[in-house]
């Protein structure tokens, strides 16, 4: 195995670091064009869309904490 995925060196752990912060970069930028989309589409003020779809998208991670505590 490549010494370079494995997350005993600082190497692999700052890889992995900036896939992961690459992914969720791209994710964040998608789900709020997505957000401009759905308010445009059902009339629906683009403050309430991304405050509802967007808000439940950051909390997502509490929720995982909290059911996988549990």
């Amino acid at each position: 195995m490549n010494a370079l995925f494995t997350f005993s060196t600082p190497a692999g752990v700052l890889t992995a670091l900036a896939l992961t912060a690459g992914v969720i970069l791209l994710a964040g930028i998608r789900l709020s064009a997505v957000a401009d989309k759905l308010a445009d589409r059902t009339g629906l003020g683009e403050a309430l869309v991304g405050s509802v779809l967007l808000g439940a998208a950051t909390s997502l991670s509490g929720l995982t904490t909290s059911v996988s505590a549990a």
